[in-house]
């Protein structure tokens, strides 16, 4: 009994330091690497601006911290420390100096990587983030036109000029892919060009180009998209692209808009007068063979209003038909086709 009694006393003996001894050890950390935050937002930037930050840290373990390297995501930045020890508790400082070198309204995203003897994060990142001020400023940034109708001519006026602590720049060339257009460029002499008042701007006409845009569709009716490209001499913004959208319509009015004829009826329903209007004077050709339809008139060329009479030609069609009639005009400045549905109908 006495001998299971020691024996007891023995095992605790050596269970207890082995606890006590462990819990010591446990409670040691080492040393760790701490800064206030992961992530440093130096806001809006201008080109070639040299950024500075101190990043402050401490050593929040307890051991001697060692700090071995630090990686930087970019050759544009460059960091320098006091020294590469500091001992449990101690605070330290490191600097970073980056210069920003991408264009406008771009998000800039570096890294520094610590490498270091902390017992949890051997290599600690830290993010710097930024973005690009604008160098200059494009108003508007693009152009809807809405509907233009057809042989109407259309402008718009592009401002551009220095954005806040910007030097002076020129633009070099503009071009356009957009058909039926033109564009030009001079400089801004006064704010009475752009039609607005001194008070509602933050440029000066001094430093500042016009770009004009003229838009004159001559031939082709449907979906306008294009673009105007600028090229300048600043440095970030060496390309400006300015879209453009919008609608070539007919400049025509047309009464009625569809034909429809009923075999059925009498004769009298079977003439149809048809009313071509324009602001300006045209012409129209009429086709004399088209295969379903007989048209006439006594209008005189050019005319701003035309009027012609259509009738059934075939009047012992077999079925119920259905076409367009194309007519086409031209204007002073433009050509355009003109499409008028048709539908005949025969005695059931």
């Amino acid at each position: 009994m006495k001998k299971k009694y020691y024996l007891g006393l023995f095992a605790i003996g050596l269970v207890v330091p082995i606890v006590f001894l462990t819990l010591f050890f446990s409670m040691e950390k080492g040393a760790m690497l701490t800064f206030p935050q992961s992530r440093y937002d130096y806001g809006e930037i201008g080109y070639n601006e040299t950024v500075n930050l101190k990043l402050d840290f401490v050593n929040d373990g307890d051991k001697l911290l060692r700090i071995h390297k630090i990686n930087p995501s970019c050759k544009c930045i460059m960091s320098k420390f006091e020294k590469r020890t500091y001992k449990p508790g101690e605070h330290g400082q490191i600097e970073v100096e980056f210069v920003a070198n991408k264009g406008p309204g771009h998000f800039i995203t570096h890294t520094l990587a610590f490498e270091s003897n902390d017992y949890k994060k051997p290599i600690r990142v830290i993010n710097l983030m930024a973005k690009m001020k604008p160098s200059l400023t494009v108003f508007p940034r693009e152009i809807f036109l809405g509907s233009v109708r057809l042989c109407e001519s259309y402008t718009e006026k592009i401002v551009i000029s220095p954005f806040g602590e910007s030097k002076e720049f020129k633009i070099t060339s503009v071009t356009t892919n957009v058909p039926s257009a033109e564009v030009s460029f001079s400089m801004l002499k006064n704010y009475s060009e752009i039609g607005i008042s001194a008070d509602y701007v933050g440029f000066s006409p001094d430093t500042s180009y016009m770009v004009l845009f003229k838009l004159l569709p001559q031939r082709t009716l449907g979906n306008i998209s294009g673009k105007i490209t600028i090229m300048t001499t600043n440095k970030s913004s060496p390309t400006i692209i300015v879209p453009v959208q919008g609608e070539v319509i007919s400049n025509f009015v047309i009464n009625p808009q569809m034909l429809f004829f009923n075999l059925t009826e009498e004769a009298m329903s079977l003439n149809k007068t048809i009313t071509i209007a324009n602001k300006s004077p045209f012409e129209l050709v009429i086709p004399n063979n088209h295969p379903h339809l007989q048209l006439s008139t006594e209008c005189q060329f050019p005319t701003k209003e035309f009027t012609f009479f259509c009738t059934v030609k075939d009047r012992c069609l077999t079925q119920n038909t259905k076409g367009i009639l194309q007519l086409n005009v031209k204007g002073h400045h433009c050509e355009d086709k003109l499409f008028i549905p048709y539908s005949i109908v025969m005695p059931i």
